[in-house]
């Protein structure tokens, strides 16, 4: 699809929305299972049916909810292209959202990704964050949380951060890559929150799968 049919289709799904298009952005998917269950019904569709894509997987012209989701913060989005490559979806995105601007925001992905956390196991939730950290590689790396009062602060927030996978990474400065601070390489692998034989960092408020050259900010000897 060339950009100005992007645009087309796009213009398309604003005019459905509009027009009063009711889609199912209840109830929400609490399990994988269930989250599996509706990509099953996207896969059934003709690909070009975007009316029944857009109403199965509950898009709507507005950011949604109490926490105001947006595509934007979705880990399927493209932030350049404008665009969902969940591939049962495929369709284009805007990052703001608002009635009437066109937005195409879906509160599923990112609920989705929330819930799946409590299901799915190790691999499947480092593969999600390596994905997430490749799309969205600006995190809070600097400044290292040097002193006491520094980890105690950025503790603080990741427990506000609760479940928001996206939130929690950007807050911890995780990287792909170590980090070379005040002249030590801080790698996951050598912090004492990293469990060797599961890969795994145990400080509660993180609590997430990692690679051994991953790093963030909390790195302690």
């Amino acid at each position: 699809m060339n950009n100005e049919q992007q645009h087309a289709l796009l213009r398309k799904m604003a005019q459905l929305m509009k027009s009063g298009l009711e889609t199912q952005t209840e109830p929400f998917p609490e399990t994988e299972k269930e989250f599996a269950a509706i990509l099953d019904e996207l896969r059934k569709l003709d690909a070009n049916d975007v009316e029944a894509k857009m109403v199965i997987s509950g898009l709507v012209d507005h950011p949604y909810g109490p926490d105001r989701q947006r595509c934007m913060e979705c880990m399927y989005y493209l932030v350049h292209r404008e665009w969902c490559d969940l591939p049962e979806l495929a369709v284009p995105g805007t990052r703001t959202g608002g009635a009437g601007s066109g937005a195409s925001d879906a509160p599923l992905r990112r609920r989705a990704l929330e819930a799946a956390m409590t299901t799915i196991d190790d691999r499947q939730l480092r593969e999600i964050i390596e994905t997430l950290l490749t799309r969205s590689p600006e995190t809070e790396a600097f400044p290292r949380a040097d002193s006491h009062d520094d980890v105690l602060v950025v503790i603080g927030r990741l427990r506000t951060a609760g479940n928001d996978l996206s939130a929690k990474l950007v807050i911890a400065g995780f990287t792909l890559q170590t980090v070379e601070h005040q002249g030590i390489e801080q790698a996951c692998e050598s912090c004492m929150y990293y469990l060797v034989h599961r890969r795994f960092c145990e400080l509660p408020e993180l609590d997430l799968p990692v690679e051994p050259e991953w790093s963030c900010r909390l790195w302690r000897i």
